[in-house]
This record gives structure tokens, sequence and C-alpha cells, in this order.
């Protein structure tokens, strides 16, 4: 479970799942950035953000690096890098409270480096 699932590719009949909309929120609003990773192309990439973008989901970037991360490694891989990936085939269905913990410990740890 994802954002949207039972949906691929086509987002017209996707579940979406409010609970991971409501997590992403707050992720984001603790200042992490949230890179959406996906095998969406064309018309169905199109499709899928702007269902993001009418349900308030945020995100900073969209299947690419993070400016900081290119810097950083000195290249822009074909790999999009990340801290923490949040897929469907990783995370159990509902277990984004864990997330969440995860997200506000890894800020506050990053705060005391």
């Amino acid at each position: 479970e994802t954002v949207f699932f039972d949906g691929y590719p086509n987002i017209d009949n996707a579940k979406v799942s409010y609970k991971a909309i409501k997590t992403l929120r707050r992720i984001h609003n603790l200042g992490h950035i949230i890179v959406i990773v996906t095998c969406r192309e064309g018309k169905y990439l199109e499709d899928a953000l702007e269902l993001l973008d009418y349900l308030g989901v945020p995100y900073d970037y969209v299947n690419e690096n993070v400016p900081e991360r290119i810097k950083e490694y000195g290249n822009d891989c074909r790999k999009v890098s990340f801290d923490l990936g949040i897929d469907d085939k990783v995370v159990p269905p509902g277990d984004w409270d864990a997330l969440l913990n995860y997200a506000e410990f890894y800020k506050i740890c990053k705060e005391c480096e």
C-alpha cells in the first residue's frame, strides 16, 4: 500500500490511502524532502501527479535526484537516491505510524549532528 493501490498504471480505478496522505503531509511538514519515484510515464504519470496535487499530497521532485545529493556525490546517476524509501513491496499495509515515527526520529538525529 502506498498513496494509490490497485490502480497501476491507470490511476482512474486506483484506491487512495488517506492514511498515507496524512503521513506524507506530516513528514513533509517536518522538513523532509519527498521524491515520488514511479514507473508511470506519459499520460499515466501526468494523471497520477494531477491526482496527488488534487489530494494535497506534498512532493518536491518526481523521478529525479535531489540537487543536494547530486552535488554531494558529484553526479546524477539514473538511480534515485534517498534516505527512506516507501514502496508498496516494502511497507507493510497500514504501517504508516511507524514510518512517521522514523521520520521524526531521523529529523531529531540530523539536527543533533
